[in-house]
């Protein structure tokens, strides 16, 4: 008796904690691409930690849909609101740390696309922002 592939993943993909774990995996791969190009511009996070920072996001947002407790999207929000200030510096005058404050909030965000189930809005988001980081001089405005 032989299944066919597309039964299989069918079976697969039934199981919420195989769902969950493919999603971490997608979510795990498109902030690999953003913390690498940020660890390619030599700044202080790197894609392990845009990885955990989407990843969470990811899980927490997956626990929203299946316990139907949306708080629990509030509670992503204040969290990466807190860890984004802590990376905001002023030294000298100037401030530092904005662009990965941002990117801070981005990946939580995308992470909660990945864990509603939006994942062409994930990867756009995520396509966005890797154009975003790499065209960094060419965006500023003298």
């Amino acid at each position: 008796m032989s299944l066919e592939l597309s039964q299989l993943l069918s079976a697969v993909v039934s199981y919420p904690e195989t769902l969950t774990i493919l999603k971490l995996l997608a979510s795990a791969a498109m902030m690999f691409v953003l913390g690498a190009e940020r660890q390619k511009q030599r700044k202080f996070m790197g894609p392990r930690t845009v990885m955990l920072i989407g990843c969470a996001s990811t899980l927490f947002s997956t626990m929203a849909l299946q316990f139907d407790a949306v708080f629990i999207l509030g509670g992503i929000i204040t969290g990466v609101g807190f860890l984004g200030g802590g990376v905001i510096t002023k030294e000298r005058g100037k401030v530092h740390g904005l662009t990965t404050a941002s990117l801070v909030w981005m990946a939580a965000t995308i992470g909660i696309c990945v864990g509603l189930g939006l994942y062409v809005t994930a990867v756009f988001a995520t396509v966005f922002s890797y154009a975003v980081l790499r065209a960094k001089d060419k965006l500023r405005v003298s």
